[in-house]
């Protein structure tokens, strides 16, 4: 699956910026695995919930590098 680059100017609809992928919040507790497993969930959540309500989700690319998490989100949708 190919991600098409949108110029923001052509968004004409509802958006949301999701920045809680932020590697800096996640990364200042040892979490325990069962821990890990709900933030997982919860951030699923908010994403999947954003999409619906707004339609256009953006992720900073930042995050996208930076944080796990975000890696391991994106690569579990691009595998569906």
């Amino acid at each position: 699956m190919a991600i098409n680059l949108i110029d923001p100017i052509d968004l004409k609809i509802p958006r949301a910026y999701f920045t809680e992928f932020d590697r800096i919040t996640y990364s200042q507790v040892a979490w325990t695995a069962e821990d890990v497993e709900e933030i997982k969930r919860n951030l699923e959540r908010k994403v999947k919930l954003l999409g619906l309500i707004k339609g256009v989700l953006i992720i900073a690319t930042s995050h996208l590098f930076e944080s796990e998490l975000a890696q391991e989100f994106i690569k579990k949708i691009l595998l569906f």
